[in-house]
């Protein structure tokens, strides 16, 4: 339960010697604080009566102020009674308390733009930010101004159509309406909506593609030759495909403490899982060639403001697909992930073995903990499908 309480606000002096009297919400181990447009002097506070004055100015700023602590407090108490308030986001609080002391009604409907700018302010992270702005365009393209309560199934059909016709693939589709439906979520928080549209919209959705190089491929872009422009992107690929197809984003983020004893050892951003991994020759030697000259373990990019910043090699891997003359398609540095996996598939190395070096679970619980136990298998592992591609020859 939330906890709410008065504070004088001394940190803030105003003119006279008064201080603004502010209400404090406590949740989740976080405080939210609301300005309840009054002040007094530090002499004049009382955290029980709001103030020790007597007089009707007084009194007038009693029954405002208590007007105000009483409406945050029955609003929280509904919340609770309603089972919201235990799992709701701090910032979804702080706007539905904001809501209600500015008078406005919840039950007022707002614009999907408008939900979509709340949800935004919200996140933390400017890639998500940038991603609902995107799918906030696109329904402004289609839509433009549409209320969220106007949002009903026969919409999200037509919607979906709208995107169709746009040439857009199904899982983009879904990623505009998945999104849309975290708005529409957060809009039913809010209480600006009361039905949910979704549940009875399936998202579209299709088959994820095959993002993996051959055995060949991966021969063929190793030892092919590149102008200089291009090896540092093919670099950055191999990198990933020594290390058991390691994210790029965990590429940036290695340290080089994490490098030591011939392994390196960090945990992944995506899912905060531990890896461990042996430093095979062909990695050792790239770590070499672009080893940073700060904490950071390699440095790909050319410029020292993008350094902590994952490389974007997306144009450099279109160049060198086009240099192949048809051998490669056109790929990214995520394919060296898939890539190593289906190598180890076709070597016929076994699919705990797989799961475990790419950190996923194998299903088989027994073996499991006994690779968990022992990193040989997985060492063994790695260094036959570097062999394989290192070695390959047309049959």
């Amino acid at each position: 339960m939330a906890t709410v309480k008065l504070y004088l606000d001394t940190r803030r002096k105003r003119t006279n010697d008064l201080y603004p009297i502010s209400i404090i919400v406590r949740h989740s181990n976080k405080a939210l604080y609301f300005a309840t447009g009054f002040s007094l002097t530090s002499d004049s506070y009382n955290e029980q009566t709001i103030t020790n004055e007597r007089t009707a100015e007084a009194k007038a700023l009693r029954i405002a102020v208590q007007y105000k602590l009483n409406k945050i407090e029955t609003l929280l108490q509904r919340l609770d009674e309603d089972g919201k308030l235990y799992s709701m986001p701090i910032q979804v609080l702080k706007k539905i308390i904001t809501t209600e002391l500015k008078g406005k009604s919840r039950g007022d409907s707002i614009s999907i733009s408008e939900a979509f700018r709340e949800v935004i302010e919200m996140k933390r992270t400017e890639g998500t930010k940038r991603i609902y702005r995107t799918t906030m365009r696109a329904i402004d393209a289609y839509a433009p101004q549409e209320m969220i309560d106007s949002v009903n199934k026969p919409w999200l059909i037509k919607f979906n159509n709208h995107l169709i016709k746009q040439n857009l693939r199904p899982n983009t589709c879904r990623n505009y309406l998945a999104n849309l439906r975290n708005v529409v979520n957060y809009a039913i928080d809010m209480e600006y909506i009361s039905i949910n549209p979704f549940r009875r919209f399936k998202l579209p959705s299709e088959a994820t593609k095959h993002r993996a190089l051959s055995t060949a491929q991966l021969n063929y872009l190793l030892t092919m030759p590149l102008p200089k422009t291009l090896q540092r992107a093919r670099d950055f690929f191999f990198l990933s495909f020594f290390l058991i197809g390691i994210n790029s984003k965990d590429i940036v983020l290695l340290r080089k403490e994490d490098y030591k004893d011939g392994r390196i050892q960090y945990t992944r951003a995506k899912t905060g899982k531990k890896y461990d991994i042996k430093v095979e020759p062909e990695a050792a030697a790239l770590i070499e060639q672009y080893k940073s000259s700060g904490d950071a373990l390699v440095q790909f990019h050319t410029r020292k403001k993008q350094k902590n910043t994952t490389p974007d090699f997306s144009y450099g891997y279109e160049q060198i697909a086009k240099l192949s003359n048809g051998v490669l398609p056109i790929f990214t540095a995520y394919w060296a992930r898939h890539s190593w996996a289906t190598e180890a598939a076709r070597l016929g190395i076994t699919d705990s073995i797989i799961a475990q070096s790419l950190g996923h679970s194998s299903g088989f619980v027994t073996t499991s903990i006994y690779i968990k136990r022992d990193n040989t298998l997985v060492d063994k592992a790695n260094r036959q499908v570097i062999d394989s591609v290192l070695h390959y020859t047309e049959p």
